[in-house]
């Protein structure tokens, strides 16, 4: 056997993983852990880019909200600070026909629409409330009916108009990033009672989108791993550096333990080695990878049908995030939020609007952007804006099409909305750095999996088998040596960062308990695996498959 032997090994290198190896660290500086990562990169879907103008941008996870306690309070930790998403000013809403200003979350539309949309959302948040009243064990009524029905039949049954329809419609595109025909109501409530409702997930004051980090992921990241380094250096006696092995798809688990000293064998394509392969032995496994990415995995022996049906029956929507830079924040200048919702997105290829004065013309063409947030950094010390910039997003079925632009042509249809909602001072002169990135098409996303924004299981799928996501894998002897962790897995915040973070709070206690009746070290008293304050009320835990 080879001298690639560890305590634990973590397959992922996303936030999951990363806060896996701090608390195992924490609770026990003695274990040798190594951490392995199908990318040339850590982060997984928080990914940072250098744009042109020299400002780094974050082209996935990007935003965190004050009902986040466990990453919030993993920030503080690891010394990030946060700062307010900027909401001074009016929003705008695009209907497909018209612009129109409005102030919070719902936009101006017609008396009757708005009266549908918010007996449409009194009555999701009713069914929200009742899965957070629910208790371990217990299951909520009528749940394999609603695990059947999609969010766009859900709607068609509640609501009476056609724009009522469109409007809750992209709420499912804005969270997901896939239409509401794609989506189970049964996954959407699980999904939003981990937030706490339907508004935390779409809200920016207070909500998902309620802050930004100083610095960005590229300062969580290497604040994680410095954190992760210090913790080791300080272990008596002292211990090297995480391992970290990038570039390194994992091709096959063996988890029998058998003929490897009881060890769970990882097998790579590792380009660091001259046969292009690599194994790596560990006493446990954590995965910390999406269901997506697991699937492409094979595990010896092979796990059970329906938690391999669970990871092949998994998949992430279409999200194309783009980012545009200007010399100046022109939309807060002529008061608006830079926050913007387009109902109806619509791609046409061959359409250029650019060049037409008539504002109703406009409006039939290129529109693929489905919302839009204020971008900037913070203000530097003499209050003027750092890095204008606003952040937009091509989501769902449009999204597909949107990739089947050329990179000029997408780049064209997007500045020609922006000029729509904005006016000449978003014309394509004037942006200083364009940046982009298309996760389902991306080039890393199609080689290992886990595009964002998050894993969504088929409709009929998630209800009867969920829970699979959690139960760890045992080897030949009955132990348990395989374990799993990700935001999929998470009770609170699924989809999220904190829910990445809370998942590596429950998979180490697992696998530090799977070492025997009393661990190698136990849990310190006011140690962050006792994990944060309930973020809202109610009994259940927010996912009542997962406890």
């Amino acid at each position: 056997m080879s001298n690639n032997n560890y305590d634990v090994i973590i397959i992922g290198g996303g936030i999951a993983g990363l806060s896996t190896a701090l608390e195992i660290s924490r609770a026990n500086s003695s274990l040798e852990i190594c951490l392995i990562e199908s990318r040339n990169r850590l982060g997984g879907r928080l990914k940072y880019g250098d744009t042109a103008t020299g400002k780094v941008v974050d082209l996935g996870g990007t935003w965190v909200g004050p009902l986040q306690t466990h990453i919030t309070k993993l920030l503080e930790e690891i010394d990030v600070t946060v700062f307010p998403q900027y909401i001074k000013g009016k929003n705008i809403h695009d209907n497909g026909k018209s612009l129109a200003k409005y102030t919070g979350t719902i936009p101006n539309i017609s008396l009757f629409s708005l009266i549908d949309v918010q007996l449409y959302l009194n009555e999701l948040e009713a069914k929200v409330r009742a899965v957070l009243k629910l208790k371990p064990g217990e299951e909520l009524k009528r749940a394999r009916e609603l695990d059947s029905i999609s969010m766009y039949e859900f709607s068609v049954q509640q609501c009476w108009t056609e724009q009522a329809r469109r409007l809750v419609s992209v709420v499912t595109r804005m969270i997901l990033a896939l239409e509401s025909d794609q989506v189970s109501v049964y996954y959407f409530l699980v999904y939003a009672a981990s937030a706490g409702g339907t508004r935390p997930l779409i809200d920016t004051d207070g909500g998902g989108q309620d802050s930004r980090m100083a610095g960005g992921t590229k300062k969580l990241l290497a604040n994680i791993l410095e954190t992760i380094n210090s913790t080791r250096a300080a272990a008596q006696p002292p211990l090297p550096p995480l391992r970290v092995v990038l570039d390194s798809p994992v091709q096959r688990v063996d988890y029998s333990c058998s003929g490897t000293d009881g060890r769970v064998a990882i097998q790579c394509h590792n380009a660091d080695n001259t046969d292009g392969c690599g194994t790596y032995y560990a006493r446990r496994l954590v995965c910390a990878c999406p269901p997506s990415a697991l699937g492409r995995v094979s595990f010896c022996p092979t796990p059970s049908p329906w938690k391999n049906s669970l990871w092949t029956r998994s998949r992430y929507g279409c999200m194309t995030k783009v980012i545009v830079q200007y010399p100046t924040a022109f939309w807060r200048t002529a008061g608006y939020t830079g926050q913007v919702t387009c109902d109806n997105p619509v791609v046409k290829t061959g359409v250029s609007i650019s060049a037409s004065k008539n504002k109703k013309d406009k409006l039939t063409g290129n529109r693929p952007i489905t919302t839009i947030l204020d971008l900037c950094d913070m203000h530097g010390a003499d209050g003027e804006v750092v890095f204008p910039a606003l952040c937009c997003f091509v989501v769902g079925d449009v999204g597909i099409q949107f990739a089947g632009l050329s990179a000029q042509d997408q780049k064209s249809a997007i500045i020609e909305h922006l000029v729509v909602l904005f006016g000449p001072d978003a014309d394509a002169d004037n942006v200083t750095a364009y940046d982009s990135i298309d996760w389902l098409h991306d080039p890393e996303s199609v080689k290992y999996g886990g595009g964002c924004p998050v894993d969504v299981s088929n409709i009929g799928f998630y209800r009867e088998h969920a829970a699979q996501l959690t139960v760890p894998l045992m080897c030949d002897s009955g132990d348990k040596v395989v374990f799993f962790a990700g935001t999929e897995t998470a009770a609170r915040w699924i989809g999220y960062m904190d829910g990445a973070v809370e998942s590596s709070k429950r998979v180490t206690i697992e696998c530090l308990a799977s070492f025997g009746p009393a661990p190698p070290s136990p849990v310190p008293a006011g140690s962050p695996l006792e994990g944060g304050e309930d973020t809202f009320s109610g009994a259940g835990t927010g996912n009542p498959l997962i406890h």
